[in-house]
């Protein structure tokens, strides 16, 4: 480290104001004891201080977990593994206080989930019609 002199003022009650100087930084008592402040300390560092401020609180948004991997499992595969994929989207969008994104995400992931129990529905209806007409009341010819 390089010390460089700045200089000296002698002032009241025999005080030697000196400044001395590191390489990224210096410290100027005389321009401070005239009154001039801003020359007063140079950091060495970007330090920067916040002061505690209020934090706002979102509260999480749904993200239909449960419902999509019923729909996943159960209803119909593709529109369930999509709505599984959003799901996890707004989870994740909801971790990093991204609300407008998880908002949308789990938008989507509401409207994949209803049209997968929608269409696992009827899907089921119309199995449970034709095994009930056609297989219980056929009968072989004789």
């Amino acid at each position: 480290m390089e010390l460089k002199f700045i200089g000296y003022k002698k002032q009241r009650f025999s005080s030697i104001f000196t400044a001395w100087s590191l390489q990224n930084g210096a410290v100027d008592f005389a321009s401070l004891h005239e009154g001039n402040n801003n020359k007063m300390y140079q950091p060495a560092s970007n330090v920067v201080t916040m002061q505690p401020g209020p934090v706002s609180y979102q509260p999480p948004q749904k993200d239909y977990l449960v419902w999509s991997i019923i729909n996943l499992i159960c209803c119909c595969l593709p529109l369930g593994i999509a709505a599984l994929i959003f799901s996890i989207k707004t989870r994740d969008a909801t971790h990093q206080n991204n609300a407008s994104l998880a908002a949308k995400h789990s938008g989507t992931a509401k409207n994949l989930n209803i049209a997968a129990t929608v269409i696992g529905v009827v899907v089921t209806i119309i199995f449970l019609i034709l095994y009930f007409v056609v297989i219980l009341h056929y009968k072989p010819p004789e």
